[in-house]
């Protein structure tokens, strides 16, 4: 029991940590393409919570522009299923246009920053499904090698004090220095045929 809770709460420990490194990760490549920095802020909080957040209430939290507001409210009604298939509205677009007219003589391409964007979307999501993954198959796995040594355990443990040792004259120094699988291996091969199997 001790052990599930401390597995449970380092799989979990895990998990924030796996989060806030790819949400780091995020926000600083939106850095790198000159994303407006209340963009950067409104996703990396909406990202780092454990659970889905509002776009929109991130945006009214940290004094948001209007036009930033209005696209948070639109992507709250896309959802956070669409955001992660890469569905973002245009008003993201329009806020950072024209933040990159404010900055730039000759602005970059706001159709490149978007794509960019929602690659970068494709691999935090693969990236986090990839990790839930892994940990549901180390549980599983686990489970079944627990599985798999308990059953063991109750086939074979009653069996193995019927090993005949004593035609190998061994002292007890000696028996102790016997690895379980080499008893087994004696066992079975001494019981082939036998029917308590």
């Amino acid at each position: 029991m001790i052990f599930i809770v401390i597995f449970t709460i380092c799989t979990i420990t895990y998990c924030y940590v796996i989060l806030h490194i790819k949400t780091h990760q995020f926000s600083n490549f939106l850095h790198k393409i000159n994303t407006h920095p209340q963009i950067i802020t409104i996703f990396q909080r909406a990202l780092s919570y454990q659970r889905p957040a509002s776009f929109f209430c991130i945006s009214q939290n940290i004094g948001a522009d209007f036009t930033l507001q209005k696209a948070a409210q639109q992507q709250d009604l896309i959802g956070w299923h669409n955001f992660f298939k890469g569905h973002l509205t245009s008003a993201w677009k329009s806020s950072q246009l024209a933040y990159l007219k404010q900055h730039f003589l000759f602005p970059p391409s706001v159709d490149s920053w978007l794509k960019q964007i929602v690659l970068q979307i494709y691999e935090f999501s693969f990236s986090m499904w990839n990790n839930r993954n892994q940990i549901l198959h180390q549980r599983e796995e686990e489970h079944l090698n627990f599985q798999e040594a308990k059953n063991w355990k109750m086939k074979f443990l009653p069996h193995i004090f019927l090993v005949p040792i004593m035609f190998y004259q061994c002292t007890d120094i000696c028996l102790k220095n016997l690895s379980l699988l080499f008893l087994l291996n004696l066992f079975l091969k001494n019981n082939i045929g036998s029917s308590q199997f």
